[in-house]
C-alpha cells in the first residue's frame, strides 16, 4: 500500500492537501481435481484499489478487477476467458457521536460487500445502500440492494428453474434480477456474556418486470437469530437459526437452516484451536421444503453439492507454531434430511440411505509479511458407495494453492 500526498496545489496556491491511498493486489489460484468437467482451474486476478477522504465525514472507495480464467476440458486443453469488473465503488459517511449525543451513524451507497446476519442466506456484493446506527450498546443495520448487475458466478443465486437455466447458459453473464433487503439489531452481552442478534431479510424476483414470460417467480423472506459468546476461559460458542417462507407461483413453502459451533483455544499449545460445527438445512420432508438461500454455497471443500437437505458435522483442528504460519486438519460427515435425490451424477436415485459420505481436508496459511500470503488446501471426499451413491462411485479429491501479493 502507498499513500500519495499532492503538495503542489498547497505550495503554489495554499489549497487544502488532497490525500489518497491506492494499491494493487495480485492474486493467483491454481487447482487440480478429480472432477471430469474441471480437472484443472487457473484463475489470475489483478485488483487496483483507491480510497480517499472527501471532506470531514465522507470517504470514497473504489476498485477495479481484471481476471483471467482457464477452464480446461477433460483432455486438459480448453478455453480461457478474460473479464473486467468493478469490485467496489462506494461512498461512505460516518458521523460519530459525543457525550451530549451518544449516537453514531454511518451510511454507504454504491457497490459494496455485504453479509446477511444469517450467513447461510446471503454473502456477496450488492449495488445499493446500507446504513448502521449505534445507540448505546445496540447496533441497528439496514441494507437494500440489487443483484442483477453482478457476475452470476459471484452470487450463485439459484432460487428458481429460470435461475438455474441462466446460470448454465454461457451466453448469460449477469446474476438474476433480484432485489434484496435486510434489517438487523445486534445486542452485545445481553446476558451471561452472550451476544444476541436478530434480523429480517427479503428477496424479490424482478423477472416479471425484466422478462416477458418467466416460468416461475420466487419471492422469499427470512428471519434469523444468532446467539454467541464466551462459555468460560478460552471456550466460545455460536448458535444460529434461520427460518424462511417463500412464494413459488401460487403456493407457499416453509424452510429452515441452523447451526451450532463450539471452539476451544489453547494458546499454550502452539496457539491451537479445536472447533466442532454442526449444521442443518431443511429438505422436502414434513411441512418443510428444501432450503433456498439467496446465494448458494457447497457442502464441503471437495463435496460440491449445494448446502441444502443436509445435516453435517465438522471437526476442525488448527495450530499456529509460528506467527506467520497456521496449519490444520478438518473432517466432515454428511447426511441428507429427506429421501429426495441429490443433483449429483453418481447419486443412487433409488437409495433410501441417509449417509452421504465423509470428507477429510488439510490446509496451511503462510503469511511472512502483511503484503504476502500463501495458502494451500487439499481434500478427499469418500462417497457412501453402495448406500446413497452407486456402488462404483469413486473418491473425489481436490488440491489448490493461492498466492496473494499486495503492492
Amino acid at each position: 500500500m502507498k499513500r500519495i500526498t499532492l503538495f503542489l496545489c498547497l505550495v503554489l496556491s495554499g489549497a487544502p492537501v488532497f490525500a489518497a491511498d491506492f494499491g494493487l493486489v495480485l492474486d493467483n489460484l491454481s487447482g487440480w481435481s478429480s472432477f471430469d468437467e474441471e480437472p484443472q482451474l487457473q484463475r489470475d486476478r489483478a485488483t487496483a484499489w483507491f480510497s480517499t477522504p472527501l471532506g470531514a465525514n465522507f470517504d470514497l472507495h473504489a476498485s477495479l478487477r481484471l481476471e483471467y480464467r482457464l477452464t480446461p476440458e477433460p483432455s486438459w486443453f480448453g478455453s480461457s476467458s478474460f473479464g473486467i469488473d468493478v469490485g467496489r465503488l462506494e461512498l461512505m459517511a460516518i458521523y460519530p457521536g459525543n457525550p451530549d449525543h451518544p449516537l453514531t451513524w454511518s451510511f454507504g451507497g454504491g457497490r459494496f460487500n455485504y453479509a446477511f446476519l444469517g450467513e447461510n442466506i446471503f454473502t456477496g456484493r450488492l449495488d445499493g445502500f446500507k446504513a448502521k446506527i449505534d445507540v448505546g450498546r445496540a447496533t441497528y443495520r439496514f441494507a437494500l440492494g440489487y443483484l442483477g448487475l453482478m457476475p452470476k458466478e459471484d452470487t450463485r443465486t439459484l432460487l428458481s428453474a429460470d435461475d438455474v437455466a441462466d446460470y448454465n447458459d454461457e451466453a448469460i453473464f449477469f446474476a438474476p434480477p433480484r432485489l434484496i433487503a435486510e434489517a438487523t439489531i445486534m445486542l452485545p452481552e445481553l446476558f451471561a456474556r452472550q451476544d444476541f442478534s436478530f434480523g429480517f431479510g427479503s428477496q424479490f424476483d424482478l423477472r416479471g418486470w425484466t422478462s416477458e414470460a418467466p416460468s416461475e417467480l420466487v419471492h422469499t423472506q427470512y428471519l434469523s437469530f444468532v446467539l454467541g459468546g464466551s462459555l468460560g476461559r478460552n471456550i466460545f460458542q455460536k448458535a444460529h437459526l434461520d427460518m424462511g417462507i417463500g412464494e413459488l407461483g401460487e403456493g407457499l413453502f416453509v424452510m429452515a437452516a441452523a447451526g451450532y459451533a463450539v471452539s476451544l483455544f489453547m494458546p499454550e499449545l502452539a496457539r491451537a484451536r479445536l472447533e466442532l460445527l454442526i449444521e442443518y438445512a431443511s429438505g422436502n420432508t414434513g411441512f418443510l421444503s428444501i432450503w433456498r438461500p439467496i446465494s448458494e454455497r457447497q457442502m464441503g471443500f471437495v463435496y460440491n453439492v449445494s448446502f441444502a437437505d443436509c445435516l453435517s458435522g465438522t471437526l476442525d483442528a488448527s495450530f499456529t507454531p509460528l506467527k506467520s504460519l497456521t496449519a490444520g486438519v478438518k473432517g466432515s460427515l454428511f447426511l441428507r434430511t429427506s429421501m429426495e435425490a441429490l443433483q449429483d451424477t453418481s447419486f443412487d436415485t433409488a437409495s433410501t440411505a441417509s449417509y452421504l459420505g465423509t470428507e477429510a481436508d488439510l490446509y496451511a496459511i503462510f503469511k511472512p509479511s502483511s503484503d504476502l500470503s500463501i495458502s494451500a488446501s487439499s481434500g478427499v471426499f469418500l462417497p457412501a458407495a453402495g448406500l446413497s451413491y452407486l456402488p462404483d462411485a469413486s473418491p473425489r479429491w481436490l488440491v489448490s494453492a493461492t498466492v496473494t501479493l499486495s503492492l
